[in-house]
């Protein structure tokens, strides 16, 4: 709601600078594999400059890639542009940085682990349930012609499915457990460079 009637164009505009830095990275990469057959100086020379600036337009795509959650938040926040709240969560990051990378790192590390633990029991439980009789029998007296339909079904294909609702699930909620998080620590840690900048 809010973000949609207020900040559209800075959403939009995020993902115009995103989009433009990855295809100047790809351009500039394109044109140094396509130079560096060329064997005079010129080839050499072309190669050099393509090869640094794919570098220094990747080298600021991943940083804006790596920011890019907390910049929305901080516009949420703050009401800030997409440029100015992209500083100060470069800012936030470089004034905290062992903070900053444990709490991203750990964060990161529960999420796969939260996806393969949630995905992987609910996959198990799922063929647990399709392979087991006694289950099967209690279902078959609560709902009628169960049993016949879970011997003739198949037990992979179906176990497979669900292997693939339980997964989406698991990165849908562990999605939101990240982004929480990420941005609670990026509220702290703005509480503190602000109040050591009083």
């Amino acid at each position: 709601g809010v973000g949609l009637r207020f900040h559209l164009g800075t959403l939009a505009f995020g993902g115009f600078v995103m989009g433009c830095f990855k295809v100047l990275a790809t351009m500039m990469a394109f044109l140094s594999r396509q130079t560096k057959d060329d064997t005079s100086l010129q080839g050499a020379v072309g190669v050099v400059i393509c090869s640094c600036c794919a570098c220094c337009t990747l080298f600021i795509e991943r940083v804006l890639k790596m920011v890019n959650d907390l910049v929305y938040a901080d516009v949420a926040l703050q009401g800030t542009s997409y440029l100015e709240a992209a500083e100060n969560v470069v800012h936030v990051a470089a004034s905290n940085p062992v903070t900053y990378v444990l709490i991203k790192g750990s964060a990161t590390t529960v999420r796969v682990l939260g996806v393969a633990v949630i995905g992987g029991v609910g996959t198990l439980l799922s063929y647990h349930i399709l392979c087991s009789t006694d289950l099967q029998l209690k279902l078959g007296t609560i709902f009628q012609d169960t049993t016949s339909v879970l011997k003739t079904s198949s037990i992979l294909g179906t176990t497979f499915t669900a292997a693939i609702v339980c997964f989406y699930v698991a990165i849908a909620f562990m999605m939101v457990f990240y982004q929480t998080t990420y941005t609670l620590m990026y509220c702290m840690l703005s509480g503190e460079t602000k109040r050591d900048a009083w």
